[in-house]
Order: structure tokens, then C-alpha cells, then sequence
């Protein structure tokens, strides 16, 4: 019965551990995608947020999952963008990583859908 009642702690706290990374990471992302809607929007910020919301284990549920995919390619997105101001602003040698962090990003994310078979929001994306 104390053995029953100290697993039941355990993972009662495992679970609470969890879900408060779950929404730390989605307060996160949602200010993320406050800071790239902004006028004029705010990639650098928004890079912060979605790297952060990038935290989360994928492999733990299926809504974790959802938010790592999600919170990689918006990622991906704020470093394109960066990217090409800077290319257009012809300072391509500052532009590169962003373009490179950008493809990363989005292959991440693409691996990330890639696992999750049954969440019809991720794979009506691919």
C-alpha cells in the first residue's frame, strides 16, 4: 500500500512537471506569434519565444508533438525573414546563418510530423 502511494506521488509529479513545461512552452509560442504579427513584426523577439517553445519533448504526446512542429517551423519562418532583410540590405554574409538556421528549423519541424501519424493538424501540413 506506502509502495502504491509512493509511485502514485511520483508520477503525479512527473505529470505536473510535465504539463508545466507544456505551458510554459505554449505561452512561449503564442508570444511568438503575438511578436511576428506585431506592426512592424518583431522576428528577433519572436525567434527568442519560438526557440524556447522548441523545448518540448515531441515524443511524450501527441499535442507536445503538435507544439514542437509548430513552434520549429515558425522558427524556421522568423529566421527567413531576418534573413532576407538582411540579404536585401546586401549584407548576405550576416544573412547566411539565418537561411541556414531557417532550413535546419524546417527540416526539424518536417521530422517532427513525419513521426506523428494520427494529428490531422500537423499532417495536413505536409
Amino acid at each position: 500500500m506506502e509502495a502504491d502511494k509512493k509511485e502514485f506521488e511520483t508520477k503525479k509529479k512527473e505529470a505536473e512537471a510535465l504539463q508545466a513545461g507544456f505551458d510554459a512552452a505554449r505561452t512561449h509560442y503564442n508570444t511568438g506569434i503575438e511578436l511576428m504579427r506585431a506592426t512592424p513584426p518583431n522576428y528577433t523577439g519572436a525567434i527568442t519565444e519560438f526557440e524556447a517553445a522548441t523545448s518540448v519533448d515531441p515524443g511524450k504526446h501527441t499535442a507536445m508533438a503538435e507544439l514542437a512542429y509548430k513552434a520549429n517551423a515558425n522558427f524556421a519562418e522568423a529566421h527567413y525573414q531576418i534573413g532576407v532583410d538582411m540579404f536585401n540590405k546586401k549584407d548576405r554574409t550576416n544573412a547566411k546563418p539565418h537561411f541556414e538556421t531557417a532550413i535546419a528549423s524546417a527540416n526539424k519541424a518536417i521530422a517532427i510530423a513525419s513521426e506523428v501519424k494520427d494529428n490531422a493538424n500537423i499532417n495536413n501540413d505536409l
